[in-house]
């Protein structure tokens, strides 16, 4: 098995993405396969993708599953996932770049690249989705294409999962300057900030009830409710500028 390896000096999922490509053309690869470094395929992930590859021929972008794992406990920002890998095949399949197979085509004859815009705040995935849909590029779900990411350290604690959900609302805002027109960017902020407002405090009322009740489950509302306050916080610096920032545990 042929063997190359390029250590990208640039800082940034985009750019290493994007150097992927720059090596896959050079190579002449047919498909590229994205992996964060983080992540451990399951053995029948390969196969998977095979299968959806002759299902649909026409294909040029797929995407396969991620399982959260949490052995150390949950994290305010990343969804909890069930146990039992049966159970994962029958959800909703997560689009996101570190599970993903693409067609030469795309970074060839469409030129599409991840934005490095979105390197700090994360959601270059997300935007290079977009471009794809712009052409009319299908992103095709493999949901038994799983890879498994286990959930450790900094990474389940509040400072990391704060900081990655104030960036998600910053990515939203940054999406949103992006494709948006002056005039829907205004319509868009007066009709969603005030609303997510509204949905922070409904959220830490239930904070309150929860407590006063002794609910089971007030530690999860308590989370949801910093989450939910963490990507408004994002959204308003977003809308002023702000592009997010690396941190620890950053994936």
């Amino acid at each position: 098995m042929l063997t190359h390896c390029f250590l990208e000096p640039e800082l940034g999922l985009s750019a290493v993405r994007n150097r992927v490509f720059a090596e896959a053309e050079r190579l002449d690869a047919e498909w590229v396969a994205c992996l964060d470094d983080d992540v451990l395929p399951i053995e029948s992930w390969l196969e998977a993708y095979t299968e959806a590859m002759k299902s649909k021929p026409e294909g040029r972008l797929f995407h396969g599953q991620y399982w959260y794992r949490f052995p150390d406990g949950y994290s305010l920002a990343i969804e909890r996932d069930p146990d039992n890998l049966e159970q994962m095949f029958e959800r909703p399949t997560r689009f996101g770049g570190g599970n993903l197979l693409i067609h030469a085509s795309l970074y060839r004859e469409c030129e599409l690249r991840f934005d490095p815009r979105f390197d700090a705040c994360g959601s270059e995935d997300t935007d290079f989705r977009r471009q794809a849909a712009a052409l009319d590029i299908e992103a095709v779900p493999v949901p038994k294409a799983v890879i498994r990411e286990t959930i450790t350290g900094q990474r389940i604690t509040f400072k990391v999962g704060f900081h990655r959900k104030l960036d998600h609302g910053v990515a939203g805002m940054l999406m949103l300057k992006k494709y948006g027109t002056p005039l829907a960017i205004a319509v868009g902020v007066s009709i969603q900030l005030p609303r997510r407002f509204f949905n922070v405090f409904l959220m830490w009322v239930k904070v309150m009830f929860a407590y006063t009740l002794r609910s089971k489950n007030r530690s999860e509302v308590v989370h949801d409710a910093w989450a939910s306050l963490a990507q408004l916080t994002g959204n308003l610096l977003g809308l002023c500028g702000y592009r997010g920032s690396y941190y620890a545990g950053r994936d």
